[in-house]
C-alpha cells in the first residue's frame, strides 16, 4: 500500500524560531531515517506552505502508523497520512460502490451547466 504523508508545520525547524538550529538537525535526522528505511518513495518541501510531504510504502495501515510513530515525535510534529488509491482502480471501485446496499442507481447526466430553479409563483 502507498500512503501520502504530510507534515503541515515545520516552523520551528526551518524558520526564525530560537530552537531552529537544533530543529534543523532533528529534521535532517528524520529525513535520513526515512531515506534509509527504504519506505520513502519520494518526498520534499511544499513550495507554497511551511510543510513537507513524502510518499511511502507499507504493507498495512498499522505498519505505516507504527513506522510514523517511531520516527516523528507527536509533541513536535503534526503528521497527516492518507492511503492512496491509484486511478487505474477507480472504475472497479465505482462499480463496487454501486453494488452496496442503499446505493441508489443514479442516471448518467450529461455534462453542462445546472439550470437555475424557477421561483414558485405566488
Amino acid at each position: 500500500m502507498k500512503f501520502i504523508v504530510r507534515i503541515p508545520e515545520l516552523d520551528t525547524s526551518l524558520y526564525g524560531h530560537p530552537a531552529a538550529p537544533a530543529g534543523r538537525q532533528e529534521l535532517l535526522g528524520i529525513i535520513r531515517q526515512l531515506e534509509l528505511s527504504g519506505k520513502m518513495l519520494y518526498g520534499g518541501l511544499l513550495a507554497d506552505d511551511r510543510g513537507g510531504f513524502f510518499l511511502m510504502e507499507a504493507d498495512s495501515f498499522a505498519q505505516m502508523e507504527s513506522f510514523l510513530d517511531s520516527v516523528f515525535d507527536p509533541a513536535r510534529y503534526r503528521v497527516e497520512s492518507h492511503p492512496i488509491l491509484p486511478f487505474d482502480r477507480l472504475e472497479s471501485l465505482m462499480a463496487e460502490l454501486g453494488k452496496l446496499p442503499g446505493s441508489p442507481a443514479r442516471p448518467v447526466r450529461k455534462a453542462g451547466r445546472k439550470k437555475a430553479l424557477q421561483p414558485a409563483s405566488v
